[in-house]
């Protein structure tokens, strides 16, 4: 944190720029009997994200995928709500004996 005396505030211009942040884009593509969704971006809580993720979750379950892989190679960030979706994912897949696979997490998602 950066603290300045009263005569030494940080002018508008020496402000932090706000970096704007990339939406969730999902494509899905089908390989065998396995189907592959890509993540690219952010799949958290604050925006339209998790309800993007949710709804191609749920199509894929109700289109009657079995064997899904998350590929989150181009994925930045993932926050508890994410983390949420995926686990009540693969148990769903599970219980009708298919499974839910995770590829290729890189950086801040594989830690988490």
């Amino acid at each position: 944190m950066f603290l300045a005396c009263r005569d030494d505030q940080p002018k508008p211009d020496d402000q932090p720029k706000k970096v704007a942040r990339a939406a969730l884009e999902i494509s899905a593509r089908n390989t065998n009997e396995v189907t592959i969704l890509d993540l690219r971006g952010r799949a958290t809580m604050g925006g339209d994200e998790s309800e993007l993720l949710s709804s191609q979750l749920k199509k894929a379950l109700a289109a009657g995928v079995r064997h899904l892989v998350l590929n989150l190679k181009e994925l930045t960030h993932v926050d508890s709500s994410g983390v949420g979706l995926i686990v009540g994912t693969c148990v769903s897949l599970r219980r009708q004996g298919g499974d839910l696979k995770l590829l290729n997490a890189q950086g801040r998602v594989r830690k988490l």
